[in-house]
């Protein structure tokens, strides 16, 4: 190595990282002690969905519906209509 200022980095898992500042000369041996402690672990955990697209335009609701389903539906002003194209009429 060529003689002059260093700084050597300690790393362990589990461990904090450390960091050693150490002369360099010629003929001499360069001492380092270092003492690790205890750092945390951290596991990162990412989650991602798509928004839900709601149309605030419009209020209606769009599906289908089984004759069962609609059987169960309670009956009003539109009984006529429902029942002539459903099979319900009176």
């Amino acid at each position: 190595m060529i003689p002059g200022e260093y700084t050597v980095k300690v790393e362990a898992k589990g461990f904090k990282t450390v960091l050693l500042p150490v002369t360099v000369q010629v003929g001499v041996t360069s001492p380092g002690n270092v003492q690790l402690e205890l750092g945390l672990e951290s596991t990162v955990i990412s989650v991602e969905a798509a928004a839900l697209r709601v149309n605030t335009e419009q209020a209606t609701i769009q599906g289908v519906m089984t004759r069962q389903q609609i059987a169960r539906q309670p009956v009003g002003q539109n009984e006529a209509w429902c029942g002539s194209h459903f099979g319900r009429a009176r």
